[in-house]
């Protein structure tokens, strides 16, 4: 399954999941989790910046991988389940944009958008969770 296979339905299932056990473990209601992402168009063309859960070991050229990272405990980061990538996807998708409670924001139009591109391989990559 590629990135733009994975049904957005996962995502928000997923996210309500962690945060319902987050709740109860910290002994408070749950709460939201957003997914955001970014749009970059630069000269190059257009670039998808995300952080999103690791799809697989394949097609990590095509989704534009720069950066994995781990979550909940660096020990567990050995495996797919409890890893996240970072995202810098020329012509790149974002599957669950339909569903997003907000539209577009515009940033900037100018060379700035060449500056965060060549940045987002420098992200650092801490344990999440």
């Amino acid at each position: 399954m590629t990135h733009d296979d994975a049904p957005a339905g996962n995502v928000r299932a997923n996210g309500w999941l962690l945060s319902t056990v987050e709740g109860l473990l910290r002994h408070r209601p749950r709460r939201p989790i957003y997914h955001s992402a970014l749009v970059a168009h630069s000269d190059a063309g257009s670039f998808v910046i995300e952080m999103t859960p690791m799809a697989d070991e394949n097609g990590v050229n095509e989704r534009g991988v720069v950066a994995q990272g781990r979550v909940a405990m660096r020990w567990l980061g050995r495996f797919r389940l409890f890893r996240y990538e970072i995202h810098r996807w020329k012509g790149g998708v974002i599957p669950d944009l339909s569903a997003a409670i907000d539209g577009p924001v515009r940033v900037t139009n100018d060379a700035a958008t060449q500056r965060i591109l060549d940045l987002v391989p420098l992200v650092p990559t801490p344990t999440w969770g």
